[in-house]
């Protein structure tokens, strides 16, 4: 387990950390637990899978969260984007991402022109 520490009164621990390489990666999932799923390079499927995430999507055209109606995750796991997840698809690039918090509260930082569903904060 990886201690990121603690943040605006989220959990201070963290299960699985992954991290995407060079080019589009397809699949770049957390499962159990409250995860840290960072997208590089180029067009990134970024998914938690359960509990309170951080998703990141970095450069390119970019699909981060879902819910299993959403379906930016729905291939990759048999449950929603559950927990009170932070999704990042900032990348100064409007326009070019796809964002879905999915259940609970969930805090986006977006460009303008990105589509988004299920942000609260």
């Amino acid at each position: 387990m990886h201690d990121h520490g603690h943040r605006g009164g989220r959990r201070s621990h963290r299960n699985d950390e992954i991290r995407g390489g060079q080019g589009s990666d397809t699949g770049l999932a957390g499962e159990d637990g409250s995860d840290v799923v960072k997208g590089q390079q180029d067009d990134d499927q970024v998914c938690g899978n359960d509990q309170s995430d951080d998703l990141y999507g970095g450069q390119g055209a970019d699909k981060i969260g879902g819910d299993l109606s959403g379906s930016n995750c729905a291939p990759l796991s048999s449950v929603s984007e559950g927990g009170n997840d932070l999704l990042k698809s900032r990348d100064h690039v409007s326009g070019n991402d796809t964002v879905d918090g999915g259940d609970n509260t969930d805090t986006c930082r977006i460009d303008a022109g990105d589509q988004v569903d299920n942000c609260e904060l």
